[in-house]
C-alpha cells in the first residue's frame, strides 16, 4: 500500500472530541503500525486522541511496512536512542527480477528481468549468507536518513543530487524461509541499528544480476519488545485505552 498523506485521520473515531485534560502518564506504548501511514503519522494520531504533548518512537518504519512501532510518551522519550540501538527482527517477502527507485514494491520499476532462474531456498541462502555479520550499506535515497539536515526522501522528491555515505551495519541473520513462487521468497532478518532491509534485498538482487525488491516488510521485535503485545490504532481510541496499554517506566525491562 502506497503512502497517503492524510490516511491516518481515517482512524480517528467518529464524533471525536479532544480530551480537555492532557495525558501526563509516561511510558512505552507498543503499536502495530498499519501499512499506508508513516511512523510520524502514527505519532500524530496517538498525540491527538490522547491529548499528549510529547511523543517519540524507538525506530521508524517505512510507510508501506507494518508491525512494531515502539512509541514513547512524555518522560519516556529520553529512552529513544537506547531503544534504537537494540536488535530488531523483520519478516516479509521479496521479488527477484525487478528493481525500483525505492527498493520496494511502492516505487517506480527501473529494471525487470524476463527470466529468473529457478532457485531453491538452499541455493539462494548461500547468497544471502554473504550479507550477514558486519557489512557496509548505502542508505536508499527514499529514506528518512538525513543529509544536510533534510531527509533523503525530500531530496529525492525535489530531484536534488546528494552524496550518500556508506555506513557499517550488523546483520545477525538473513534467512530465506520459503519459496512462494519462482521469483518470490519469504525472509526472516535479525539485525542491528541502521540496517535497511530494503537495501539487503536490493543488494542480494544486484549480486545475482537480477534485481530485487521488497514486497512486504513487518517488524516483529525491537530489543525485547514484541509485536505480539502491540495494539492496533483501532484499539487506541481514547485516553483510557492508551493508559491501559501503556507500559510504565518502572515496569520497563530494557536490555
Amino acid at each position: 500500500m502506497n503512502y497517503e498523506k492524510d490516511r491516518w485521520k481515517s482512524f480517528i473515531p467518529e464524533n471525536f472530541k479532544k480530551p480537555e485534560t492532557p495525558f501526563d502518564n509516561s511510558g512505552v506504548l507498543l503499536v502495530d503500525k498499519p501499512a499506508g501511514i508513516s511512523s510520524m503519522d502514527a505519532l500524530r494520531y496517538i498525540k491527538l486522541v490522547g491529548s499528549i504533548k510529547k511523543a517519540g518512537h524507538g525506530g521508524t518504519l517505512d510507510p508501506f511496512a507494518t508491525g512494531l512501532l515502539v512509541v514513547l510518551l512524555n518522560k519516556a522519550t529520553k529512552l529513544s536512542e537506547k531503544i534504537m540501538k537494540g536488535k530488531k527482527e523483520y519478516e516479509g517477502a521479496f521479488l527477484l527480477g525487478k528493481s525500483s527507485d525505492t527498493q520496494d514494491i511502492t516505487g517506480v520499476i527501473k529494471t525487470e528481468t524476463e527470466h529468473v532462474p529457478d532457485f531453491s531456498t538452499d541455493e539462494l541462502q548461500k547468497y544471502a549468507d554473504k550479507f550477514t555479520g558486519s557489512i557496509v550499506q548505502t542508505p536508499p535515497i527514499f529514506s528518512a536518513k538525513k543529509v544536510g539536515g533534510k531527509p533523503l526522501y525530500k531530496h529525492a522528491r525535489e530531484g536534488t543530487q546528494v552524496k550518500i555515505n556508506e555506513h557499517h551495519v550488523f546483520v545477525e541473520e538473513f534467512k530465506i524461509t520459503e519459496k512462494q513462487a519462482q521469483n518470490r521468497f519469504s525472509y526472516h532478518i535479525k539485525c542491528g541499528k541502521g540496517t535497511y532491509v530494503r537495501t539487503l534485498i536490493h543488494d542480494l538482487g544486484r549480486v545475482l544480476n537480477l534485481g530485487g525488491l521488497t514486497e512486504s516488510l513487518r517488524r516483529i521485535t525491537t530489543q525485547n519488545f514484541s509485536v505480539k503485545n502491540a495494539h492496533t490504532l483501532n484499539n487506541l481510541l481514547n485516553q483510557e485505552q492508551i493508559k491501559n496499554a501503556l507500559i510504565p517506566l518502572d515496569k520497563l525491562n530494557l536490555l
